[in-house]
């Protein structure tokens, strides 16, 4: 009988792939795998098969099924995506047509949780008039994704520092959010803004506007976000400003009644009210 035909055969390079230290559920970068046929003759690529911690790995495989002549090569891709924080190993077992013998390699690669996310926010002024504006300051640190409530939202890009106008109007507490390079969630200390309502003068009034020359009326006043306020003449500071009250004048002549108002911002109003005597 004739002689069968030379063979070839499979030489694998590298013999170990290893990926080193990943982030868990980041994507390494993949590495290639070199399949060559020595000689002298050509051979086959049957089976490419996975086994270990598979759910890690991937494999781009052209290779299989195809024939390799004697000096040919061929490139497998390899994958690593670390599902937990641990160490994780694979075989990779390249099985060629008879009489050809099983080639294997080790994949290997180390998940990590990384560093804990630190998150931090920063008001620019803690204090506003209503109606004012102010910045709210924020730095991140192995962040993915971060966002801001109330108001502010998503952070585009949390690799970076960042300030955000914010106008509330009414006394806020913000907080950041950011879930970290390891999938944990962590939130900053809250900072709030203190929002200072306009002063108002509700009504400044007397109970009759004109009246004859020995008789009483009632002068009444309500005032909202004043932190003081008086009456001239004749009844002087308002003991307690937030509250609505009344008090009975007896004027002797035509008077002239003026309301001063400070409020809580700093600002002040002043109205005036006659109240006419008749002899």
């Amino acid at each position: 009988m004739p002689a069968a035909p030379p063979a070839g055969a499979l030489s694998v390079s590298p013999a170990t792939v290893d990926f080193g230290t990943q982030p868990v559920g980041a994507k390494a970068k993949p590495q290639t795998i070199t399949l060559r046929n020595p000689g002298p003759g050509p051979v086959t690529l049957q089976r490419v098969a996975l086994s270990g911690d598979r759910s890690d790995f991937t494999v781009d495989d052209p290779c299989s099924g195809s024939t390799l002549a004697a000096g040919q090569t061929c490139s497998l891709t390899v994958s690593f995506t670390p599902t937990v924080g641990e160490s994780r190993t694979a075989s990779l077992t390249l099985t060629p047509g008879a009489p050809g013998s099983p080639q294997s390699l080790t994949l290997r690669g180390t998940g990590s949780h990384g560093p804990a996310a630190a998150a931090k926010i920063v008001l620019l002024k803690t204090s506003l008039r209503l109606g004012e504006t102010t910045q709210l300051c924020w730095s991140l640190m192995n962040a993915r994704s971060a966002h801001i409530d109330p108001e502010v939202g998503t952070i585009d890009d949390p690799r970076k520092p960042g300030c955000h106008p914010i106008s509330p109007k009414q006394t806020t507490t913000y907080v950041l959010t950011a879930i970290g390079v390891d999938d944990q969630t962590v939130r900053s200390d809250p900072v709030t803004v203190q929002v200072i309502p306009h002063p108002e003068i509700a009504y400044f009034r007397a109970e009759k506007r004109s009246i004859k020359l020995g008789e009483a009326t009632q002068l009444c006043w309500s005032l909202t976000e004043v932190k003081s306020a008086r009456i001239d003449p004749g009844i002087g500071a308002i003991d307690d400003p937030g509250k609505p009250d009344c008090r009975t004048i007896s004027p002797k002549e035509s008077t002239n009644y003026i309301l001063t108002a400070a409020g809580i911002d700093g600002q002040q109003l002043t109205r005036l009210l006659t109240v006419w005597v008749h002899p």
